[in-house]
């Protein structure tokens, strides 16, 4: 599902940003796609290795920033997202969100009612993407929610809904729901076989 090689795990590992494991946790899971988007930002391993270091010095109640914390990269900084705020990685510097105009239009953005099947799959996309928009943008987090449950409700096959919810619960140390999708069956399953595909050869 997440789509990393063998190459790439083998060199995470020898950076120390994950350790050798015969199989994956969910918790380590959520830090190989935490890696995957650092790599497609091209932040070099070295980097997030200073990174994950002085998140840990800077958040004593943090032990695994890759799965605890959300965190992001615009190319040139990591920043994590700590109570609704960005903080620098690196300097522990506060950012500035967006403009609330920006997250105003996000917030707003309902895709159109799909008349079959093919229509209802790109709406799910649509509201897929409409979650990883506020999520970027440091919207509230139950926007992205809403966004992510509306998409498995269009598509209950909707993989990155699925693992973006599971992420978000996770992170919120919410692991039982009583209501929604992100623990369904159907997810936990979905979650079986991408971390059976993902065990170390």
């Amino acid at each position: 599902m997440l789509g990393v090689s063998e190459q790439q795990l083998r060199s995470w590992e020898r950076h120390g940003l994950i350790h050798e494991v015969s199989t994956f946790s969910f918790s380590d899971l959520i830090a190989l796609k935490a890696l995957q988007k650092l790599r497609e930002n091209r932040i070099p391993p070295r980097k997030i290795g200073r990174a994950l270091t002085a998140l840990k010095k800077k958040l004593s109640h943090v032990e695994r920033p890759l799965s605890e914390l959300k965190i992001f990269s615009d190319g040139r900084t990591i920043a994590v997202q700590i109570a609704g705020q960005k903080m620098e990685a690196l300097t522990g510097q506060m950012l500035f969100n967006f403009d609330a105009s920006e997250l105003g239009g996000l917030k707003s953005f309902a895709p159109k009612p799909a008349q079959d099947r093919g229509g209802a799959e790109r709406q799910a996309e649509a509201y897929f993407q409409q979650g990883l928009a506020l999520e970027e943008t440091g919207a509230p987090i139950e926007k992205a929610i809403e966004a992510y449950d509306r998409a498995v409700e269009l598509n209950p096959s909707a993989a990155g809904a699925l693992v973006n919810l599971g992420t978000i619960y996770y992170r919120q140390r919410k692991y039982v729901r009583t209501s929604g999708t992100a623990l369904r069956k159907g997810y936990r399953r979905r979650f079986q076989l991408s971390a059976g595909a993902l065990q170390p050869g």
